[in-house]
């Protein structure tokens, strides 16, 4: 249609709806239906997303809670191996230096005086704890990038041979310095949200908050791969479970510190206060999610992707992660008669591949059982040791259950995943480089993945 030809009645019949000119129909169509996947593919994310955040949650309680329960015995065991004459083996020596490392770190940091550093970030500006907030969550991320390459340093030299005799003590120090520098970011951290809930204002619960819709900013506006997308997913996983950790941390300084009389107002004023909380943070990652889908044109359905990699992890924790790391994993997976035994720290390369380091977190809890909470157990009666182990009896058949659960999906995750060139030929990729932490260079395949 020649449009300098047209009329005035023909140019208000089209303001009006008369034009009876057909549309482009199968480019429309197409446009069309583009449109209505991306909405679907939105709205379809947090059906995807919990199932992997889920599963990652878990892991990493499985993998703190191996630290509380069983690595004592193991620490145990070292001990008396060492008493008989034998050589520890790589499992055992890193036992030893983790106890070592919990020990020292929570002895240093039972001199910090929780009152004064309480009272000093509360009598900060509101801008100021703005700051404090976006940078405890930098220094915690980027302590955790660098603390599992210190760990795997310090545990692979005490297992070789050294070559000067100065070796082990310096990167235990490194070791000890990192971990205590990492618990006093986790520290802060928890006395600032526990500042947030005790405060009557309601401006630092707010801004606490508001500052996760930060990552909105940081992950959304901008091109996002397939790898990148992992790495954002962990580091969701992390924040989730030390969100937890510092609730439970308030919860407990509420009822032993703070001797709170649990009225039905305190009750639901802290009820709300954890409620808002948590459903920002649920809020947020579903929303930052849904748009880096719709966004990157990526199916929801690559979160299966990457759960079926973090299972793989968990069936397979000798191939897991870096080569220097398999044969870390092999190695510990060895016992001194040189069989291999069935890996009971399966949980390990997958919190490993999330970037998930549980020694500060844990030296953080015994720093605050210890200063505030052991104080006001009375331990003088053998009811109170019973106490204290039953407590620890209950941890124990929480990590068993929660290890046979994971271990368990893990291996039905595995059966039901097809063999390459079976289905429609698409496979998952388990490269071992895919890391939280770590600049990827292959890309995922699988269901999930699209073509560009």
């Amino acid at each position: 249609m020649n449009m300098a030809r047209e009329g005035f009645a023909t140019f208000l019949g089209g303001q009006l709806g008369w034009d009876a000119s057909p549309p482009d129909s199968v480019g429309r169509q197409q446009s069309i239906a583009r449109k209505r996947a991306g909405v679907y593919n939105f709205l379809q994310v947090p059906w995807n997303l919990e199932p992997l955040l889920l599963f990652g949650y878990m892991t990493c309680l499985d993998s703190f809670l191996q630290l509380v329960t069983f690595m004592p015995l193991r620490v145990l065991g070292a001990l008396l191996s060492l008493l008989r004459g034998r050589r520890l083996s790589y499992a055992q020596s890193s036992d030893v230096l983790r106890a070592l490392l919990i020990i020292v770190a929570s002895v240093l940091l039972l001199e910090v005086d929780t009152s004064h550093t309480y009272h000093n970030v509360r009598n900060q500006a509101t801008l100021k704890l703005y700051v404090i907030f976006n940078l405890l969550e930098v220094f915690d991320k980027l302590c955790s990038s660098f603390g599992q390459d210190i760990l795997e340093s310090l545990f692979e030299t005490a297992h070789q041979p050294r070559r000067w005799k100065g070796g082990l003590v310096f990167d235990f120090v490194i070791a000890l310095v990192y971990v205590v520098l990492h618990t006093m970011v986790l520290f802060y951290h928890a006395v600032a949200l526990n500042i947030a809930l005790n405060s009557h204002n309601n401006i630092l619960i707010t801004l606490l908050i508001s500052n996760n819709f930060v990552e909105l900013k940081g992950n959304v506006f901008k091109k996002c791969e397939r790898e990148h997308l992992f790495q954002v997913a962990c580091s969701d996983v992390v924040e989730r479970f030390q969100l937890s950790v510092y609730l439970s941390i308030v919860l407990m300084q509420f009822i032993f510190v703070l001797k709170v009389e649990w009225t039905i107002d305190e009750l639901s004023e802290l009820g709300l206060s954890f409620g808002l909380i948590l459903a920002a943070e649920l809020f947020v990652d579903w929303i930052k999610h849904s748009f880096i889908i719709k966004f990157n044109r990526i199916q929801p359905s690559i979160y299966g992707t990457f759960v079926q990699i973090l299972c793989a992890d968990a069936r397979r924790p000798s191939e897991a992660l870096s080569p220097k790391s398999r044969e870390m994993a092999a190695r510990a997976a060895m016992a001194d008669d040189g069989q291999m035994t069935s890996p009971g720290e399966f949980s390990t390369p997958v919190a490993g591949r999330m970037g998930f380091v549980p020694l500060p977190l844990l030296c953080l809890v015994v720093r605050v059982l210890g200063h505030d909470v052991a104080p006001r157990v009375y331990l003088g009666h053998p009811s109170g040791w019973l106490m204290c182990f039953l407590l620890w009896l209950s941890l124990c058949f929480v990590k068993v259950l929660t290890g046979i659960t994971l271990l368990g999906f893990a291996c039905a995750a595995g059966s039901e995943q097809q063999p390459p060139g079976k289905g429609k030929g698409e496979e998952i990729s388990l490269d071992g480089s895919f890391s939280r932490f770590t600049l990827h260079e292959k890309p995922v395949e699988g269901k999930g993945a699209v073509s560009r």
